[in-house]
Order: C-alpha cells, then sequence, then structure tokens
C-alpha cells in the first residue's frame, strides 16, 4: 500500500513539472486612460499604425505600451469627434501565434465591451461601449505577456457613430411623410408587385 502511495506521489510530481514547461501566460490587452505624455496624433477616423514600446512610469506592470492622442479637435481640422470604437490587427505570426489573446476589460479602461477574433492570418481585437475616447484625450493600449520588441506592429481603426442609421431613420421619417401627404390628397400609395 505505502509504495503505491509513493508510486503516486511520484507520479504527481512528474506530472506537475511537465505543465510547467507549457506557456502558462497568454498576452493581455486593453485601452487606458492615461496621464499627459507624447502621443501618435489620429486626425480623423481611419487607420493607424500600433507599434508598443516600453511602458513609462506608472505602467511598469505592462510589458508593452502604445500612446494615441484623439486629434480631431486641433484648430487646424475643426471637427470635434469622439472614437466610440477601437479595432486592432495584428499579424497572426511568432509570438502571438502559440498564445490565445485576452481583451477583458480592467478597472480604468475607457471600454466597457472587447473580444477577439483569429481569422485570415491576423489577430483582431475590438474595444467598445463606454464613453469612448473624447477629443483632445490621450489613451494608452497596453498588453501584457509579450516583450514590447517581439510583439509585431500591427494596424488600428476607430469609428464614430455610424451616419448609416441616422440616414436610415431620416429616409423612414421623409417616406412616412410622402405617405401621409399623398394619403391626404387623396392619392394613396399602392404597392404593386
Amino acid at each position: 500500500m505505502k509504495i503505491s502511495r509513493c508510486l503516486f506521489l511520484v507520479a504527481l510530481i512528474f506530472g506537475l513539472s511537465g505543465l510547467a514547461k507549457a506557456d502558462p501566460i497568454d498576452f493581455h490587452m486593453t485601452v487606458l486612460d492615461p496621464g499627459s505624455t507624447t502621443a501618435l496624433n489620429i486626425d480623423a477616423p481611419g487607420t493607424f499604425t500600433v507599434a508598443f514600446s516600453a511602458c513609462p512610469d506608472g505602467y511598469t506592470n505592462y510589458d508593452g505600451c502604445f500612446v494615441g492622442l484623439n486629434n480631431t479637435n486641433a484648430p487646424t481640422i475643426g471637427t470635434d469627434i469622439t472614437f466610440y470604437s477601437l479595432n486592432l490587427i495584428f499579424p497572426d505570426i511568432a509570438p502571438l501565434n502559440t498564445q490565445s489573446c485576452n481583451v477583458t476589460p480592467e478597472t480604468g479602461t475607457i471600454f466597457d465591451n472587447s473580444n477577439c477574433t483569429s481569422s485570415n492570418g491576423s489577430l483582431v481585437l475590438n474595444f467598445f461601449g463606454g464613453s469612448g475616447i473624447k477629443p483632445g484625450e490621450t489613451f494608452y493600449i497596453v498588453e501584457n505577456g509579450v516583450p514590447a520588441a517581439d510583439f509585431p506592429p500591427g494596424m488600428g481603426t476607430v469609428a464614430t457613430p455610424e451616419p448609416d442609421s441616422i440616414l436610415l431613420l431620416s429616409t423612414g421619417v421623409v417616406l412616412m411623410g410622402v405617405f401621409f401627404i399623398s394619403r391626404r390628397r387623396g392619392e394613396g400609395l399602392a404597392l404593386r408587385f
């Protein structure tokens, strides 16, 4: 009986030591609202390059940081646009392709919701909901799990509220107006198939 207990303990120790060789850390990414610092100006919704570098003081618990600025309120641009979503695309190559991504929002994040998918050789990370990035605001994209120098550069896009929903609403209101005006005149609208 003692021998079987000893063999069980030996098997347990060797089994656990085998797990220790696995890569237990997956990269984690989120978007934070930082203090003032030098940032990449994002002048309008569109694309920009996301390249991570070492984090400044106060953010030392992260492996890599990217700093951006919603610069849509600059006098030369003249439009105040809040970015309501942030989409990041990174090539799914080493060291990223050996890990799964975690984009769970943390305390102090700008966006309430996030998700990560892998498709066509790319990792696509989406951040949305919450207050968004207001004009003149600086933000950090931070990551853990991969040294900043090893994290492959990616592409970011920011989005504003969709004008299509406003267009759809106004089109519906106009058509309702046409319907009621033509009905009042006695013409009515007939649908024919």
